[in-house]
């Protein structure tokens, strides 16, 4: 368990300490950010819990309060409001909004008896009447919830572990100066500022080459000139939650980022890559089938630039309707042509129909995939779907740990991403590991009606903005090829399909 601790400076090495001594999570590691212009580096790590004070420097504390459920989705966060005023209210106030409930006030360790020992493992959730219950939180199965006693706590005689933490915590504080939460305004010299950023850019890389995610096989495809590219696919265990979307918002990041990109529409029943990009291909992907020493030559012909992006090449669906998908290509006919995209192009992304289990043409492709992306959406009535999701997909041989998990019409308002990342691992075996089960990697806005709107006008959404949560996507993408992602400018206007993606 990884636990961030996002604060000021003056209190941020106390409050890791405290927690570390009080010896209530074992197993945990606590990690500090003194600025929240580090948060996004953070954010692409496997961050447990984070707990965010209101007086974080580096950003305005509401506005920061809109986007930590996106940097975070998966993350049990817990905010630090500080003690009474017109200013924590309205802190508070904005954080119920963005659906943040887990709030701890007060001198720290917090008022009681909801502490911030209480708070790092549960949640508060409102009730109907407006009144909030404490509740387990969803990723505090590995450890026991701590209870407090319901008159709160006895300051002269501790009865558990809590007590005497808070004791300690509380102390610990007052002793360094740090007790009280202040308004202040960092004014440190620029070359301590320096040292320090320098530091916790240190611990980042350090995390970040611990804690890579990759297999020792997908390693070993590494993308340089001469080497094979990646097989990123992307699969949906029903139709409509944006797994088309995905492949085609993320090809096109990657192209405009300067890398050769292939995007092969495998839902042969029904492919609609083409009607994206305004397409209308005399043949696809169904004329490569069969075509042995020639397929080098012939794929040549049938890839497609896309339409005002130069780098981004399509391998449309079968135009011919009256072949049955399923005849289309022989055993490992259909390898022999991405085989052909790996040797050219150092990310080839695969498009995949809803019911991919049920497909003979898949299971080849997926034994290939190097990352899969699995298209799941936050609603209540998807979660039983979700749950059976992940054995199709290592049934038709994708490797549990290249799976990432991509959230769809996310609202921070609705329940933690967390409940739709474990209905997912659920299907898992109980003795998998669990540091090689698929997390959420990036969540798509809720405004999905934009998202349709656009695709009918054969834009993408969203890519215009460098801290959207396609950026995280095509980062990682970028990364397992062997590539550096270079973000857009910030002042950088989206002009549609055509204006938008001219490269420099």
């Amino acid at each position: 368990m990884i636990c961030l601790i996002a604060v000021e400076d003056e209190s941020a090495q106390v409050i890791q300490q405290e927690l570390q001594r009080s010896g209530l999570y074992e197993g945990w590691r606590f990690e500090t950010c003194i600025n929240a212009g580090d948060l996004e580096s953070w954010s692409r790590k496997a961050v447990d819990v984070l707990v965010l004070s209101r007086f974080l420097p580096g950003d305005n504390p509401n506005s920061l309060l809109a986007k930590v459920k996106m940097l975070f989705p998966a993350t049990h966060i817990v905010l630090i409001a500080g003690e009474k005023s017109d200013k924590q209210r309205l802190y508070i106030k904005n954080a119920i909004d963005n659906g943040l409930y887990n709030i701890v006030t007060g001198q720290l360790p917090g008022d009681r008896p909801y502490t911030i020992f209480e708070a790092l493992t549960s949640s508060k959730e409102p009730e109907l009447d407006g009144y909030y219950r404490i509740e387990e939180s969803n990723n505090a199965g590995l450890h026991e919830n701590i209870s407090l006693p319901k008159d709160g706590l006895n300051l002269d005689e501790p009865n558990n572990p809590a007590d005497y933490a808070e004791l300690e915590f509380r102390d610990t504080l007052n002793n360094n100066g740090a007790g009280t939460f202040k308004e202040v305004e960092p004014e440190r010299k620029v070359e301590e500022l320096e040292s320090e950023l320098t530091r916790l850019k240190q611990i980042v890389a350090m995390l970040s080459t611990e804690k890579t995610g990759h297999s020792r096989q997908q390693q070993k495809l590494i993308y340089s000139p001469g080497n094979r590219g990646i097989i990123v696919c992307t699969t949906a265990n029903k139709g409509g939650v944006g797994k088309t979307t995905t492949a085609i918002t993320l090809a096109v990041a990657l192209a405009q980022a300067g890398m050769e990109v292939a995007l092969v529409d495998l839902d042969f029943a029904g492919p609609n890559i083409k009607s994206f990009f305004k397409l209308d291909p005399e043949r696809g992907i169904e004329a490569l089938a069969g075509r042995g020493r020639d397929l080098q030559l012939l794929t040549e012909h049938i890839l497609l630039p896309a339409p005002g992006i130069s780098s981004l090449y399509i391998l449309p669906g079968p135009a011919d309707k009256t072949i049955p998908p399923e005849a289309l290509f022989e055993e490992g006919a259909l390898a022999e042509v991405f085989n052909v995209l790996l040797g050219r192009f150092p990310v080839v992304i695969a498009d995949t129909p809803p019911n991919f289990w049920a497909c003979p043409w898949l299971p080849e492709i997926f034994q290939m995939t190097d990352l899969a992306l699995a298209v799941v959406d936050q609603s209540k009535f998807s979660e039983d779907d979700t749950a059976t999701y992940a054995p199709y997909l290592v049934k038709m041989g994708i490797r549990p740990e290249t799976i990432r998990i991509v959230l769809n019409k996310f609202s921070p308002k609705l329940h933690n991403a967390r409940i739709v990342e474990n209905a997912f691992c659920a299907g898992f075996k109980k003795d998998f590991p669990k540091n090689k089960l698929p997390r959420v990697i990036a969540t798509i806005p809720n405004d999905w009606d934009t998202h349709i709107k656009k695709g009918y006008q054969g834009q993408t959404v969203g890519l215009e903005d460098a801290r959207s949560q396609w950026h995280r996507l095509a980062e990682e993408v970028a990364t397992l090829a062997g590539h550096n992602y270079k973000k857009p400018d910030k002042e950088k206007n989206k002009k549609g399909l055509l204006g938008m993606f001219t490269r420099r």
